[in-house]
């Protein structure tokens, strides 16, 4: 089979139409499938636009930023399950009482005033996981319970 017709060689054309379009590559080594996100540029974007928010995270879950992300990343599947990823994304999730925003939208009428939404900065990673299966969340389960094998497609 020509190598033109690997699943390879069209996940690279997508990546390469999206970085046309403005989208930044990121790394396969830090995206997460069973979370479908990268968890560094989770908590960058966070950070970066929602420091007072961030902190407040923090304090609430003793000071440590791993039991922060852990603890967040757990709250952001929990919402993503019960309310929908659209929801999520117009609307945040609450995670101890903190509202935490997950992107923000470019004004259509209105000239931007606040510049918060260019910091929701599209990425694209390329696959590093073949899913086989088409992702089911099991009852009780989380993202991480995902059927996926990081070998490669016969």
């Amino acid at each position: 089979m020509s190598p033109v017709y690997h699943e390879s060689a069209f996940g690279d054309a997508i990546v390469a139409a999206l970085r046309e379009r403005g989208w930044q590559q990121g790394s396969p080594e830090l995206y997460e499938a069973g979370l479908g996100l990268c968890p560094r540029d989770l908590f960058g974007f966070i950070e970066d636009t929602q420091p007072e928010e961030w902190s407040e995270l923090l304090a609430h879950y003793g000071g440590n930023s791993a039991d922060t992300e852990r603890g967040f990343v757990k709250s952001l599947d929990r919402a993503i399950a019960d309310d929908g990823l659209l929801h999520v994304l117009r609307n945040g999730v609450k995670d101890r009482g903190v509202r935490v925003r997950v992107a923000y939208f470019k004004p259509n009428l209105v000239p931007p005033t606040s510049p918060s939404w260019t910091a929701t900065a599209p990425t694209v990673s390329p696959s590093s996981v073949n899913c086989r299966t088409p992702p089911s969340r099991p009852t009780g389960g989380t993202a991480s319970t995902w059927p996926c094998s990081s070998t490669a497609s016969p």
